[in-house]
């Protein structure tokens, strides 16, 4: 993965100081090129294929009328080098450009299957392009002027711009959300848009439910997901696998398995027995026989750690797992270039326990009855009708604490029944609604959340991260007696069970990537909590944390993630001398 940023009509010291702030994405070549005497690129590469000349960018086309800068990688670059270029480009920004050349840029994007932004100008029609990848999996950001356009990797690229999250949006959520999009200030690129910049005016169109088929379909997901685990392993240098020993991490290792690729795995492992969960991982490893190296999050270093995962970052991640892994990357990087994750796993085979609760409460025995007395009583609030369908659900529904404990979770009901609660509240069937809840996930939780956290994390660690399970060809080519079974992870759980069918431990309820942050706010970060509520000069809000402090115990989970999130954002505001 590398980084890149654009200018149009604006100073060279401007271009400069936002090409620096986004060299620590690729540390292995830094490279400009001024193409009009208004427009200029910049590219910091991380070297993954094509390691010599060959991928160097800014890009041009052999025809001379593209330029482009690229960041991602382009998992099906080889099979369509051949097929339709007739030659082995090694590199897949060459493919990309000269696909392009060929059959124009709309066209181009409906073949391409991977994580990737660029932006792409077009000498004949003097016009600029730029998008992200239908996942978002690579960040990028512009800032349109009156007459001047700026586009970059890192949101840090950025001076004197209006904010597109806020403060008070961030302690809400952990996230900076790319939904608030500000007139005149920076933007997110949206997933799957295509954005044309001529004449000052900014064009989007959609690529995102395109993906050419091909011939053949009906495939099994088991031949999918392995030709995809072995496309995304093949690389110019060392690859590994993040492994937690849960049922995504678990699949794409038995898939490297039946593929005969030899791979080292990267685990963490914690002090707190009652969240470690290497062992796991570790009996996975050794089944598959794979070398596995264990990372240790050493408690008593967690402020050390703490200071410099906050000054490498960008921008103010709020999750949780973060810095653990932050840790776990930094450590692989000695070792590997290229890592494959399971994320996305949750996401595209419904397996959050979240599918099931929202599920539940839109079949919940007389619902039809409650909803239609609630909306006669005047009761039409979203938020309101989901805390009262709770209170009559169950037990089983409060303990899970999915509106309490999940800061995403009242937006999510909200997406899924629309403005007006009751019109939108009944689903035909059950497909549809699972439909209607992954969308969710794919527009906001992925591209906000955990994809941001992986590539930032990944990126400063100068380690590529890929993930098998975000691929536009299961939709497209899995058969269709299979993906009415994708809700609950059925297929991955089916798949894992020739390696692992004695074993129950991937019946269990979904524990996820956590960490001690109880543990760490008496601990190591305690002095740093308060240092930063003493100069907070809202007194308002030092005084509701700080109560909010004196109140924890380890189980308080919403406020645990309230405090981590203030301590998250308050010291990167610091550190970087800036505001949202």
């Amino acid at each position: 993965m590398c980084g890149l940023v654009a200018t149009y009509n604006l100073d060279k010291t401007v271009f400069d100081k936002s090409f620096e702030r986004i060299k620590f994405r690729g540390k292995d070549a830094h490279s400009e090129l001024a193409i009009t005497s208004k427009l200029r690129f910049g590219h910091a590469r991380l070297a993954i294929n094509g390691l010599g000349l060959q991928g160097k960018q800014p890009m041009r086309s052999y025809c001379k009328r593209y330029v482009i800068v690229f960041n991602g990688e382009i998992y099906n670059f080889r099979s369509l080098s051949k097929r339709y270029l007739g030659t082995d480009y090694q590199s897949d920004t060459r493919v990309f450009v000269e696909f392009v050349s060929k059959f124009g840029i709309s066209k181009s994007l409906e073949y391409f299957d991977g994580p990737y932004a660029f932006v792409l100008y077009d000498n004949l029609e003097s016009k600029l392009f730029f998008a992200r990848d239908v996942f978002g999996e690579k960040p990028l950001y512009y800032l349109l002027g009156e007459n001047s356009l700026h586009i970059s990797s890192s949101f840090l690229s950025f001076d004197d711009s209006k904010p597109f999250s806020s403060e008070v949006d961030f302690l809400n959520t952990g996230r900076l959300s790319q939904s608030k999009n500000t007139v005149g200030g920076l933007s997110s690129v949206k997933p799957g848009k295509l954005y044309s910049y001529s004449g000052n005016q900014i064009t989007i169109s959609d690529f995102s439910s395109t993906l050419v088929r091909p011939l053949e379909r009906n495939f099994l997901f088991s031949t999918i997901f392995e030709e995809q685990v072995r496309r995304i392993s093949e690389a110019d240098v060392p690859c590994g696998l993040l492994l937690s020993g849960g049922v995504d991490s678990t699949s794409v290792a038995v898939a490297l398995k039946n593929c005969e690729v030899d791979i080292s795995t990267f685990t963490l492992a914690f002090d707190d027995p009652r969240i470690d969960e290497s062992h796991k991982a570790i009996r996975v490893a050794n089944a598959l026989g794979f070398k596995s190296n264990i990372v240790n999050f050493d408690d008593s270093r967690v402020e050390e750690y703490f200071v410099e995962y906050i000054s490498q970052m960008d921008q103010p991640i709020g999750d949780q797992a973060g810095l653990p892994f932050y840790i776990l990357a930094k450590e692989a990087a000695k070792s590997v270039k290229v890592v494959l994750t399971g994320d996305g796993g949750d996401e595209k085979f419904a397996g959050y326990e979240m599918y099931s609760l929202y599920n539940r409460l839109n079949f919940l025995p007389g619902s039809k009855f409650l909803y239609s007395i609630l909306g006669r009583l005047g009761i039409t609030d979203v938020n309101s009708v989901c805390k009262l369908l709770l209170s009559v659900a169950g037990d089983e529904l409060f303990r899970y604490k999915v509106f309490t404990s999940n800061p995403y979770a009242y937006q999510r009901v909200n997406y899924l029944y629309s403005d007006s609660l009751f019109p939108n509240l009944q689903f035909s069937n059950e497909e549809e609604y699972f439909s209607k809840a992954q969308c969710f996930d794919f527009d906001f939780n992925l591209p906000e959340g955990l994809l941001v956290k992986t590539d930032r994390l990944t990126m400063v660690n100068s380690i590529e991260a890929r993930t098998p399970f975000l691929s536009r060809r299961y939709s497209s080519e899995m058969c269709d007696s299979e993906k009415r079974n994708l809700y609950g992870k059925q297929l991955i759980r089916k798949y894992i069970a020739s390696y692992f069918s004695g074993s129950d431990s991937f019946n269990t309820p979904k524990q996820g990537f956590i960490s001690p942050v109880y543990c760490w706010l008496n601990g190591g970060l305690r002095n740093r909590l308060f240092e930063l509520l003493a100069s907070d000069g809202d007194t308002q809000r030092s005084e509701h944390y700080k109560k909010l402090f004196f109140s924890l115990k380890p189980d308080s989970f919403k406020a645990c993630q309230a405090l981590w999130f203030y301590i998250v954002l308050q010291s990167w505001l610091q550190i970087n001398k800036r505001c949202l």
